[in-house]
């Protein structure tokens, strides 16, 4: 297999899984270091309060890029580092914005293009104490804008942005198993706040609504498009292959999961509508787009006539229809490394409706409406 000669290698990180130096130069806490405090919510009690070090060490990482051939680098901005209370009307932290212009400029230095990730997941803990952060969908998306205006503004050098990193995973593993932050779950073993069968696609619209919203500002800015920038949202998504390729059920099951997954978030972007098969599965739990949140958010990844995606792939999965739905993500043992491993527990064949409920409770509320199983 080859590539072809405009291919870019590089390589990616976030903010809070390098950085470290958690409370240095006014760094505020975010989510992850509130969630990774609380005892027993991290199996080792690991932390990124010092990680990567990368913080302090970002000359050696630059270093290290080079020495690769490295001629891309997609970094995370720690938000809580910039604006550490988080609000479009809360102070700027000069020392931590000042960080990442001397960092986007000795990369270019280097030869190395800057790809810069708005938002990897670390919300402003005063956020989600002020307001339910991702939860709210009228402050988030105004907060998170400012920010975006605030980076685009000191950091003009850098053509490539995405708002958002994978926003399945900050819905629905931070709202639906409690296993991630901020760990919001209807399991009251975890978490004495949460609703599983509601929150995730709440804080989906809420993500894509704020995606909308930044990425007007960036057009807008003088600092973008026509300066050659681009900008978009990183999704991620696995492919499903139907357990058995001549059962339709099987094939419809794939289908949906994909759909859950990808289409979630990549639908309303491209489409302007959410799947008929989530509106179809949740009802009147799946937000419904106003008017002039869809204009907003259709269309917000392209650059000019071209389209800007970023996706990330990890896995292929078997999909099987299963009589009745489950929430794959609450019920699989904490101790698996798999969320499809549960699944083979739970089900031995196709027919075993009366394990699970199809439209959801407290126990099962049916967040992953794709009966997937390996």
């Amino acid at each position: 297999m080859s590539f072809s000669k405009d291919f870019l290698w590089g390589f990616a990180t976030s903010a809070y899984q390098i950085e470290g130096a958690v409370s240095q130069d006014g760094r505020a806490p975010s989510i992850w270091d509130t969630f990774c405090d609380i005892p027993g919510r991290i199996m080792d009690d690991s932390s990124g309060a010092v990680a990567c070090d990368s913080y302090n060490r970002w000359q050696d990482d630059i270093n290290m890029l080079k020495s690769l051939g490295a001629r891309v680098y997609r970094f995370s901005v720690s938000w809580s580092r910039v604006i550490p209370l988080g609000g479009r009307n809360d102070p700027i932290n000069q020392k931590g914005l000042e960080f990442y212009v001397r960092f986007v400029d000795a990369l270019l230095d280097a030869g190395i293009a800057p790809f810069i990730t708005l938002f990897h997941w670390d919300l402003p803990q005063a956020l989600e104490t002020r307001y339910g952060g991702l939860l709210n969908r009228d402050e988030f998306p105004l907060d998170f804008e400012n920010y975006a205006r605030t980076i685009f503004a000191a950091i003009p050098k850098c053509k490539h942005w995405n708002t958002f990193n994978e926003p399945w995973a900050s819905a629905a593993m931070g709202y639906g198993p409690g296993r991630m932050a901020p760990g919001r779950t209807s399991d009251r073993t975890k978490s004495p706040e949460g609703d599983t069968a509601r929150e995730p696609w709440q804080v989906g619209h809420t993500l894509l609504i704020a995606h909308g919203l930044a990425v007007r500002a960036y057009r807008r800015s003088r600092h973008s498009l026509a300066d050659g920038g681009a900008i978009g949202i990183a999704l991620n998504g696995d492919f499903a292959i139907p357990w058995d390729t001549a059962d339709p059920a099987d094939v419809q099951a794939a289908t949906r999961h994909m759909e859950f997954v990808i289409s979630w978030f990549a639908d309303p972007i491209y489409l302007g509508e959410y799947p008929a098969s989530m509106r179809a599965q949740l009802g009147e739990r799946l937000p419904q787009f106003t008017r002039e949140e869809r204009e907003l958010v259709l269309g917000s990844s392209r650059t000019n006539e071209n389209p800007f995606s970023s996706w990330k792939y990890y896995i292929v999965y078997f999909a099987m229809l299963i009589i009745g739905f489950i929430n794959m993500y609450l019920t699989y043992p904490e101790t698996k490394g798999h969320t499809l491993e549960g699944i083979r527990e739970i089900f031995d064949g196709k027919n075993e409706p009366e394990r699970v409920e199809r439209d959801g409770d407290d126990k099962h509320p049916a967040v992953n409406a794709a009966p997937v199983k390996l």
